[in-house]
């Protein structure tokens, strides 16, 4: 119990880091969303519904039929911005989960050979 404990307090200076860049991430497809969609679609319309309707799009909650549908009606090639989003939102996920992963078998090696 004690070493899962080590492990989760170690990694959370890599949560930190990822909720930062994941927190960027966000912010500037947020501002690309009303520069973009911003005249015409109202989950666009400022920065703070641009952010939450993208959070709607990473959680990948009813986001097609109420957000990128609406939008692709009015700017057909708005898929490429929402494909963007997802894929580079699902790869940078991956990267933390992958590099937590690592992390945790690093210190679970380090335990072992101790002994």
């Amino acid at each position: 119990m004690k070493n899962i404990i080590n492990i989760m307090l170690s990694i959370l200076p890599n949560f930190a880091a990822m909720s930062i860049v994941l927190a960027v991430f966000v912010y500037v497809f947020g501002v690309m969303g009303v520069v973009l969609f911003g005249d015409e679609v109202s989950a666009f319309g400022d920065l703070g519904s641009s952010v939450f309707s993208l959070i709607q799009t990473f959680t990948l909650d009813g986001w097609a039929s109420t957000i990128a549908r609406p939008v692709m009606r009015i700017y057909p090639y708005a898929w490429v911005f929402f494909f963007a989003f997802v894929m580079i939102s699902f790869l940078l996920v991956v990267s933390f989960a992958l590099s937590v992963i690592t992390l945790m078998v690093k210190k679970e090696f380090k335990v072992q050979s101790k002994l």
